[in-house]
């Protein structure tokens, strides 16, 4: 038995699984020829050096396939092989590892099967669609690097389409986004993204409850009446005033939620976004309020909001407000950045235009 931490499994069946688990994902690596993913540490989440000395003691390269080749299979081996493909997909390991020169499309096509047997879940979407997408991306598959044949990804793809189609990921999706649980909701949002559902009430009545770090998320939406409601809550539920402290010498947001919750807000509102993205025009408050934050980041972030702010409609306050930023400012670079906007909105031109 692999031991972790020293911790002892005896007379606790939950850590026990969980370690029957971790020798199933060493059991896993060694069958799809992971031993040069060990070089990266924690690549799964677990102790490199017992990752490493468990790998060198399996010697069974196919006991995972066999396993998984049976009509059933227990929730413990179906669990450590959702692990395992999953954390290859998503770039924890050389994706390589799945199809070539190995037992990985064998793998990955029984898990498929079994995942079709088992009850939903939207972690188990998530894993689906993960391999949809590598199949379906032939570039990342490009024949002389990946072993896989044509024919067996198509029917590998049809496999994923089909467990995707299912009508059931839409009622848990809807479920979670209902759900009190925090872990649940945001894992029923990240399945919404898969199925196209529409989450963003959801998460307005969620970051209108106090969950403010999705008020950056209600900015993406293409809806300029959506956009506003965003940023009208945003003035209403941030502690404006106490943020707009005075600005200091704090180089990021760290340990500060709400100013990291207004800066992701202000880079939707032209701050830190491409050139023909974000919302200009729009959240002066947010803007003003940034500019007064003791958090560097956060100052820079505004201003760089209020230099995105179309000339015409710029609020009449903003040049005063920026006139005091600028006496107030200890850092030389805000301070440069602020001289530099004062330019911009009395009608000059700065110095990275010129």
């Amino acid at each position: 038995m692999l031991r972790v931490r020293g911790d002892s499994p005896a007379g606790d069946p939950i850590l026990l699984a969980r370690l029957q688990r971790r020798e199933l994902v060493v059991a896993f690596l060694k069958a799809f020829r992971s031993s040069a993913a060990t070089q990266q540490a924690d690549w799964s989440g677990y102790d490199l050096r017992r990752l490493r000395a468990a790998l060198d003691a399996t010697t069974t390269k196919s006991a995972p396939l066999q396993e998984l080749s049976r009509p059933t299979i227990d929730s413990t081996l179906f669990s450590a092989a959702a692990e395992v493909i999953d954390g290859l997909i998503r770039g924890r390991g050389p994706i390589e590892y799945l199809f070539v020169d190995s037992d990985g499309a064998p793998v990955v096509q029984h898990f498929l099967y079994h995942l079709e047997q088992r009850p939903a879940a939207l972690r188990l979407l998530m894993v689906a669609n993960g391999i949809r997408q590598l199949l379906e991306d032939e570039g990342r598959l490009r024949s002389e690097v990946v072993g896989l044949s044509q024919d067996l990804r198509l029917q590998l793809l049809e496999e994923c389409r089909s467990i995707l189609d299912r009508p059931i990921w839409s009622r848990l999706v809807e479920a979670g986004l209902e759900s009190d649980d925090a872990s649940c909701f945001s894992e029923a949002l990240t399945a919404s993204d898969v199925l196209k559902i529409d989450a963003w009430e959801y998460c307005f009545r969620r970051a209108e409850a106090g969950q403010h770090n999705l008020l950056a998320l209600l900015l993406t939406t293409e809806d300029p009446d959506r956009a506003r409601r965003a940023v009208s809550l945003a003035e209403r539920v941030l502690p404006l005033r106490q943020i707009a402290s005075g600005p200091a010498l704090d180089a990021s947001p760290a340990g500060r939620y709400e100013d990291a919750c207004l800066a992701s807000v202000l880079q939707f509102l032209g701050g830190g976004l491409s050139p023909d993205s974000g919302w200009r025009g729009i959240g002066w408050p947010l803007i003003r309020t940034g500019i007064a934050s003791p958090v560097i980041y956060v100052r820079r972030t505004a201003l760089m909001a209020l230099i995105a702010w179309p000339r015409a409609t710029l609020p009449g306050e903003a040049r005063p407000v920026l006139r005091r930023a600028l006496d107030e400012e200890p850092d030389a670079g805000i301070k440069e950045l602020i001289e530099q906007v004062m330019t911009l909105v009395t009608g000059g031109t700065p110095a990275w235009l010129r």
